[in-house]
């Protein structure tokens, strides 16, 4: 994977250079593009890579999870619309705010909804995303989806560093920094398979109070 971005930034890096050398707009007008998505490709991986070797507790306040659910999507209306999938949030049993580090919960739950994105057909594709009281224990948050589901061979090795099954299109840490972040929350991660025949992740954060 990084091999494949470097050798896409160092060859960008060149045919701008000669755009540049040779006042030649239209190479560089070509170029640009494909050097800012590796830009931004390598600036996520070495991110991913920050969050996963370091050990961190998380910042706990008091934030509305349906509202970072809804972001969630919002974040990929776009995708959702290109590829045609439904997606519906179920908030509807949730009566208390939950104490947790918001922006890391966030990048949790976006990368379950994107892999659950990825995996679903171009015609009928569906997410579905539910989140619930567990009776003052905490607080559980589904994805589920109607995809391929993931075989129980995989499943082992799913949330393993490096492990991907996306072949080049992915660091393979996704879910392993999903699951060390649910982890610092003193939560569980876990994979089965979900009632729409796909897989279904579930994310249980057990009730916190501040100190």
């Amino acid at each position: 994977y990084t091999k494949n971005i470097v050798s896409g930034l160092n060859n960008s890096a060149e045919l701008i250079e000669m755009g540049l050398n040779q006042n030649n707009f239209e190479v560089l007008h070509r170029t640009w593009p494909v050097f800012k998505r590796s830009t931004k490709r390598i600036t996520h991986f070495v991110q991913d890579m920050l969050s996963f070797s370091k050990p961190r507790k998380p910042y706990r306040e008091q934030f509305h999870l349906p509202e970072l659910l809804e972001e969630v999507v919002e974040n990929y209306h776009d995708l959702f619309h290109r590829k045609k999938i439904d997606v519906t949030v179920d908030t509807a049993s949730l009566s208390n705010s939950v104490y947790g580090e918001p922006v890391s919960l966030h990048r949790c739950i976006l990368n379950l909804v994107s892999n659950a994105a990825d995996a679903v057909s171009d015609s009928d594709g569906k997410i579905a995303i539910r989140a619930q009281d567990l009776d003052g224990r905490g607080v559980e948050i589904t994805i589920d989806d109607n995809g391929p589901g993931i075989p129980p061979e995989i499943q082992a090795r799913i949330f393993d560093p490096f492990f991907s099954t996306k072949g080049a299109k992915g660091t393979g840490l996704g879910l392993a920094i999903t699951q060390k972040i649910i982890h610092e929350h003193d939560g569980e991660l876990t994979l089965s398979q979900g009632p729409m025949g796909g897989a279904s992740f579930c994310i249980l954060l057990p009730s916190f109070q501040p100190k």
